[in-house]
């Protein structure tokens, strides 16, 4: 995909402005600049035009690897992640590429109700009561659409499919690395761990998604590669363990028992016999202060610091709020609960209820709801089609690994909040793969196929031969 020269200028002059946003923004806040966005801005600026109008194609694995890279820097007021402007480049690509290549088969399963439901959120802000971050939430949701867009329209090289995957799966590796590292100096015995400018179900949540992927791999690696693949799934798994992140605990339980159903035959006796003993090895092994086990009890349930406790909390917060908006909910933006718990000195108020059913139905009332389900069932159907389009396929395991990965991280999103940062952005680029696999036209291995064919996209072979 090559953008006309004409346009080359207007990227340049897109790229300067949000330099001298950031630079402005420091100026303001600080009163000098931190020479390590000079030095990024010089080195990253230049690099993403030369992306973006020459490779685009590697724009989408760089998004990947960035996505668990939360740290936010302020742009105009604004908190806008490292992998947000490469997105933002991949929107920029697909814009401008011309012609287009039209949406795989399915894919209006999410672009219909994700329009309506980005229609619905328009409308509510006339009843919100935080119309700036309700704007706020509706340009990341418009984000993740036309990533999604994107992603449908652009990935038809089995080569960059494959290398998104990978790039994810590497970038959760370090991040698991850096997991153990810091449960090791820090003692996994004190809680869970924090890493860097990550919480546990930050981290969680980013692992939740490349644990399943990795095991798919093992289940189809060939002997000489499963051990390496292996290791990856152990230090993925212990990694999730000491974040303590119950959510993304259950989310890949979830998982890997529907991979392990759809397998059929004794794989799921054999999955349950393990889970229980896995089950078993946590309450036996792990400190009290990760599993957190005590907070079921009920001697625990007035403790100001018991999750479960606060999670009942809001959750009740949540559907009193539901019940005195019945009909347009609060608005986008405007999802706010005050409850002190019975004069509890901690902080119950929360503008997300860590349920994604709840905070659909709170802030957009129930249509905005069925909306939200409408769109989880395309993604869901996407995945089984994909699942089932690549059986026998040498990447049949991208297609499985994609599924239960999104799988995974919808039961996450029951208790933790949706599409934040880049665990939505890393989210949607697997949908549009899975867009892509499902798709009845055949993805070609080495040509580009439809991809070189419709928009003049550079193949496999073109990005070694420059």
């Amino acid at each position: 995909m090559m953008l006309a020269r004409s346009t080359h200028w207007l990227l340049g002059l897109a790229f300067a402005a949000a330099v001298l946003l950031v630079g402005l923004e420091y100026l303001t806040v600080s009163g000098s600049l931190n020479p390590l966005y000079v030095v990024l801005a010089i080195c990253g600026v230049p690099l993403l035009l030369v992306l973006t109008t020459e490779r685009p194609m590697w724009l989408f694995p760089l998004a990947a690897a960035l996505s668990p890279v939360v740290y936010a820097v302020s742009v105009a007021g604004a908190k806008v992640i490292v992998a947000d402007i490469v997105v933002g480049c991949i929107i920029l690509s697909l814009f401008m590429a011309r012609p287009r290549s039209p949406l795989p088969a399915g894919a209006s399963r999410i672009v219909r109700p994700f329009l309506i439901l980005l229609g619905i959120s328009v409308i509510s802000l006339s009843v919100s009561g935080n119309a700036g971050f309700g704007i706020a939430k509706i340009v990341q949701r418009a984000e993740y659409l036309l990533l999604f867009l994107a992603c449908a329209s652009l990935l038809h090289d089995r080569a960059v499919i494959r290398r998104i995957v990978l790039a994810y799966i590497f970038a959760a590796s370090i991040l698991a690395l850096l997991v153990l590292y810091f449960g090791f100096l820090h003692g996994a015995v004190s809680g869970p761990v924090q890493v860097l400018f990550l919480n546990k179900n930050g981290a969680g949540s980013f692992l939740a998604i490349s644990v399943p992927m990795i095991i798919a791999r093992v289940l189809s690696a060939s002997p000489s590669h499963r051990r390496i693949w292996l290791a990856l799934a152990g230090i993925g798994i212990i990694a999730l363990l000491l974040t303590g992140s119950r959510g993304a605990w259950l989310g890949v339980m979830v998982a890997l028992g529907v991979l392990m159903a759809r397998r059929g035959g004794k794989s799921i006796a054999i999955y349950v016999g393990a889970l229980l003993l896995l089950l078993l090895a946590i309450a036996t092994v792990v400190p009290p202060s990760l599993t957190r086990a005590g907070d079921f009890t009920p001697s625990a349930q007035n403790g100001a610091a018991n999750t479960i406790l606060i999670r009942g909390v809001i959750w009740r917060d949540a559907l009193n709020l539901i019940a005195s908006h019945p009909v347009l909910g609060m608005g986008v933006g405007g999802y706010i609960s005050y409850d002190t718990y019975n004069g509890d000195p901690i902080n119950f108020n929360t503008n997300d209820p860590h349920n994604a059913i709840l905070y659909m139905w709170a802030e957009l009332g129930p249509l905005g709801l069925l909306v939200f389900l409408w769109i989880v069932y395309g993604v869901l159907w996407l995945g089984v089609r994909a699942d089932r389009s690549t059986k026998g396929d040498p990447d049949h395991w991208i297609a499985e690994g994609s599924f239960i990965a999104i799988t995974s991280y919808l039961v996450f999103a029951l208790s933790e909040p949706i599409w934040v940062r880049g665990d939505g952005l890393i989210f949607f680029l697997l949908v549009g793969i899975c867009a892509n696999l499902q798709s009845p036209t055949k993805l070609d291995e080495t040509t580009g196929g439809a991809q070189g064919a419709i928009i003049g996209t550079p193949s496999l072979g073109q990005f070694r031969a420059h």
